[in-house]
């Protein structure tokens, strides 16, 4: 043999016709045709040495067919050879497509070839309709399609800052919440193998509860009633008022009507003549001739008329946007009794409490009606005026004592007519306080003359002396603590007028000398006495005769009113006069607000 120094001997028997051939297994020497044909490296073919069949040569590995199945680019299966095939096909018999509602799964018709055999429908993405080959897997799914079903079920809401234009035309940035409707998907599910869930295929409902689409015009959010199909009035001139003190914080009309509280009204654009809503709502509008501004100096020629809160919401056809309790406070009257109204730590009146104010619906035509109308003054009931005076009568004060006399005679002259107006069987009383200084400084602490007749308290005054003091403070406050214990009349009017012109014992009230700069022997204080005084009603009044009292009167006024009037020894006694002439014109007043 070829390549062999020692030949091998025949294996095959004596006189046998063809090649002689040895056992060794010798191979064919050529190179496999079907890897040079793939581009491959190519392998020696694995057939016999010099083979005449097959007449290819072909090595031992079996070859991949490099097509992809027509159908799904999958390898096809079929070996690939000399013997050529026309159909690429892999060895799945089932769809090879995804599921049309892109849920991740395979479509499961039995049919390879089942994209190009399917049908095209019509299905419902979001808003849009898309025309799509009918691949299914097997499984229920969601409905694709927004909710079609009338009224809002979603609200998105969005802050942006904008400008405020106040009544005086000032601007001011504030945060503006925008109110968009968002369309939830419909919740319907769709059977396996159908694309919808019923043959209209037109009901798409997202399974919240629907509200009305109207928008409100005061604060644009949407109605939050069920969407009905009724009709709503639109109007956009409604002006927002901002007063004093009021937050420019975006808010709803629920949280604004809530705000506004007892007895507040909407503006509306008047639209005049017999259609005003004073004359069409009677009772529950007033036709405004208020000046309203667009901006500084811009003033607006339109006319508005005010409609009370309910009235306005049932006029356009809306339910009022607060509960039914808050509905009952702000359909009631704002009017209140200033004595009884709760104030919080600042002073101001709580408005939504029910203490204090007029029990009958807003705007009525009535008398008011109050909770504490057994505890107020009425035509009926009025008594008249006690009137107080403390008196300092240590030396320095002996040209008022002469001037207190005179005062309460001028009194009774002035006003005498002005009280019988109010009421014919109303009189002034007086009672007497003089006040000196504690043992070794003064002789007294404190005297004091109960209410009386103007005669009797004249001849009291004429007792009286101005002697002794002998540091600068004085029984201020045992002479106020004793005025607070006289006996008053329940149903009248009662004014006290302080004369003086040395404060209290203690720093607190002066850095003058003192006897006793920690205050009171008797442990009287600003705080305890003038609370007694607050709470009996007393109105305070300081005559000061001296500038120390400053420290004094700073002091007083953390716990009561002091109403410090201005003198000279020529108008000493008008001005305790006009003082007593005021309350009376103050009653008066109450007494015919309360009556009408």
């Amino acid at each position: 043999m070829e390549g062999r120094s020692d030949p091998a001997p025949c294996m095959l028997s004596v006189g046998h016709s063809g090649v002689h051939k040895c056992d060794a297994g010798h191979v064919c020497q050529h190179k496999c045709q079907i890897c040079q044909l793939r581009g491959d490296l190519p392998n020696q073919c694995h057939y016999p040495y010099q083979h005449q069949t097959p007449e290819h040569h072909q090595c031992e590995r079996l070859h991949q067919c490099p097509k992809a199945c027509a159908m799904c680019q999958e390898p096809c299966p079929i070996p690939f050879d000399f013997q050529e095939h026309d159909q690429h096909r892999c060895s799945s018999t089932v769809c090879w497509k995804d599921c049309m509602f892109s849920c991740g799964r395979k479509c499961v018709t039995e049919d390879h070839a089942h994209d190009s055999t399917t049908e095209l429908v019509q299905i419902l993405k979001g808003t849009e309709t898309q025309s799509m080959k009918r691949h299914l897997c097997g499984s229920s799914h969601r409905c694709l399609v927004i909710c079609d079903t009338p009224g809002v079920s979603k609200q998105e809401y969005k802050t942006q800052q904008k400008t405020w234009q106040t009544q005086s035309g000032e601007e001011f940035l504030y945060d503006h919440i925008e109110v968009n409707e968002i369309r939830g998907e419909c919740e319907n599910v769709i059977p396996p193998s159908q694309y919808s869930h019923g043959q209209s295929n037109k009901e798409h409902r997202c399974g919240g509860q629907h509200t009305c689409r109207e928008r409100c015009q005061d604060c644009n959010t949407f109605c939050r009633e069920a969407y009905e199909q009724i009709e709503i009035q639109s109007n956009e001139n409604v002006i927002r008022r901002y007063k004093i003190g009021e937050s420019s914080q975006p808010e709803n009309c629920s949280v604004s009507c809530k705000r506004r509280g007892r007895g507040h009204y909407h503006l509306v654009e008047c639209p005049g003549g017999e259609n005003c809503y004073e004359k069409k709502l009677g009772t529950k509008a007033k036709h405004s001739n208020d000046v309203y501004y667009y901006g500084v100096d811009e003033a607006s020629a339109k006319k508005y008329d005010q409609i009370l809160c309910s009235a306005y919401w049932s006029r356009i056809r809306w339910p009022p946007p607060v509960t039914d309790v808050d509905r009952k406070l702000i359909d009631s009257y704002s009017f209140f009794c200033s004595e009884h109204a709760p104030r919080d730590k600042n002073n101001v009146i709580i408005k939504d409490s029910a203490k204090g104010f007029c029990t009958l619906g807003a705007w009525h035509s009535d008398s008011h009606a109050f909770e504490c109308q057994n505890e107020h003054l009425t035509e009926d009931s009025y008594e008249g005026v006690d009137v107080c005076f403390v008196i300092d009568t240590t030396g320095s004060m002996a040209s008022y004592i002469g001037q207190v006399k005179s005062t309460i005679m001028r009194i009774i002259q002035e006003n005498e007519i002005k009280l019988k107006e109010i009421k014919k069987s109303g009189t002034f009383q007086f009672g007497i306080v003089d006040n000196r200084d504690h043992e070794p400084e003064g002789d007294y602490v404190c005297h004091r003359c109960e209410f009386t007749n103007h005669r009797a308290a004249i001849e009291y005054v004429k007792t009286l002396k101005a002697d002794s003091g002998g540091d600068t403070a004085e029984t201020v406050l045992d002479g106020l603590d004793a005025a607070c214990n006289l006996k008053r009349r329940e149903k009248s009017d009662h004014l006290l007028f302080h004369v003086l012109d040395s404060p209290p014992h203690g720093k607190t009230y002066s850095t003058s000398g003192d006897h006793w700069p920690d205050g009171c022997p008797y442990g009287k204080t600003a705080e305890n006495v003038l609370s007694t005084m607050k709470k009996k009603k007393i109105g305070y009044n300081v005559l000061r005769c001296s500038s120390s009292l400053n420290m004094m009167i700073s002091e007083f006024q953390k716990h009561i009113e002091v109403k410090t009037l201005k003198f000279s020894d020529i108008s000493f006694e008008n001005i305790i006069t006009t003082r007593v002439h005021q309350q009376l014109i103050d009653t008066e007043m109450t007494l015919k607000k309360l009556h009408a």
